[in-house]
């Protein structure tokens, strides 16, 4: 009769099959250990990659939307850019004149244009500026339109700008045309009949009727 412990593996065969070496389950060349090598560090490198392509995207994104608001910013700002202030008009002996306010502009920014009677005045600001990378641009704009008296000299007209930023614009009287002296002759009379002037030939004639002893009427 088989003993039972005939029929179980001895302790000594169990721990010799753990003993084995670990390629007899999985045989791993040096090859292999090289290629998984090279796949974990290409997997990393993938993952920095895209990890530095959402940072990138990340400020690009932000730039584009603080550029929206410089830009909505930019044009709330140049519609609601104001027109020079301290605006006057005088009209005197000496012509016309006007003067405004212009303290935020230089003399570079401004332009006088003259068409006929009319007058236009315009203004234009620029600032660009950066900080930390970011660009912002502010832009003003301002035009006046005037009329000129019938009376002034549009080509005559002349603009001047105070060092306390106020622009004058003046415009002389037309001048008055010359006025031309002639001479006017002057008739005489010595007599009058029925209420009428006599010429010098009109006495001729009435000492004539008077010589005759007749009396008429002197012809009109």
């Amino acid at each position: 009769m088989l003993r039972f412990s005939a029929l179980q593996p001895s302790f000594d065969d169990s721990l010799r099959v753990f003993q084995e070496p670990l390629f007899r389950f999985w045989p791993v060349t040096e090859t292999t250990l090289e290629k998984l090598e090279a796949d974990i560090l290409k997997h990393r490198q993938e993952m920095k990659s895209k990890e530095f392509l959402n940072k990138i995207h990340q400020l690009l994104s932000s730039r584009i939307a603080n550029k929206g608001e410089i830009a909505e910013s930019s044009q709330a700002q140049a519609k609601g850019a104001k027109a020079p202030s301290g605006e006057k008009l005088r009209r005197d002996s000496d012509g016309f004149s006007l003067s405004l306010d212009v303290s935020q502009f230089s003399p570079e920014e401004l332009s006088v244009k003259v068409a006929g009677e009319k007058v236009t005045v315009m203004g234009k600001h620029e600032k660009k500026t950066e900080d930390e990378g970011f660009h912002s641009y502010k832009y003003e704009e301002f035009r006046r339109d005037f009329e000129l008296p019938e009376d002034v000299n549009p080509d005559a007209l002349s603009c001047c700008l105070s060092e306390a930023g106020q622009l004058w614009i003046k415009a002389p009287l037309l001048a008055l045309p010359p006025l031309n002296e002639r001479d006017i002759p002057i008739s005489t009379s010595t007599d009058t009949m029925n209420g009428q002037s006599l010429t010098s030939n009109d006495q001729d004639v009435l000492d004539l009727i008077k010589e005759n002893g007749a009396t008429k009427e002197v012809p009109d």
